[in-house]
């Protein structure tokens, strides 16, 4: 059950619905796995719901379990993460614990954010434009990642 990092994001970013000649499918969006993969390739266990979460027990226990066990927790900023009510008791959880690292996926939703008073204390980090390839990943988040284990740590 350990992990170092909590990433917290709308599973409308993840997956949704899409009506093709008719047929409804299920589409991922790739850039948060992708994004979730980057982080495990630093070396860092990550906790997010798509690949992680037990059958037979409560999603908020697990969810808060998780978010208190790890050193850092990141939030991806979208037009559905906002409206989402468990992405923003996952953020003020994680705020409250100054764990909080947030990751803007679009950047359509920037000027939503100017009066949202915890956006300001910890402004997103863009990665509309990323390629997806960790290597290409904005070092800032690392950074902030680090510098959270080292506030959890004194």
């Amino acid at each position: 059950m350990n992990c170092d990092v909590f990433v917290s994001y709308a599973l409308d970013d993840y997956m949704r619905n899409e009506d093709v000649g008719g047929e409804v499918i299920e589409v991922v969006n790739e850039k948060v796995k992708q994004f979730v993969d980057a982080i495990r390739s630093f070396g860092y266990s990550v906790f997010w719901a798509q690949d992680s979460m037990l059958s037979g027990v409560s999603t908020k226990n697990q969810a808060f379990d998780h978010i208190n066990e790890a050193f850092c927790v990141i939030v991806l900023v979208s037009q559905k993460s906002l409206a989402s009510k468990w992405v923003e008791i996952e953020v003020i959880k994680a705020f409250e614990q100054r764990k909080l690292v947030s990751v803007l996926l679009e950047n359509e939703v920037r000027n939503k954010l100017r009066d949202h008073l915890i956006f300001n204390a910890y402004p997103p980090i863009p990665i509309a434009g990323w390629s997806g390839n960790p290597a290409s990943l904005d070092p800032r988040i690392r950074q902030d990642i680090e510098l959270r284990r080292t506030e959890v740590t004194l």
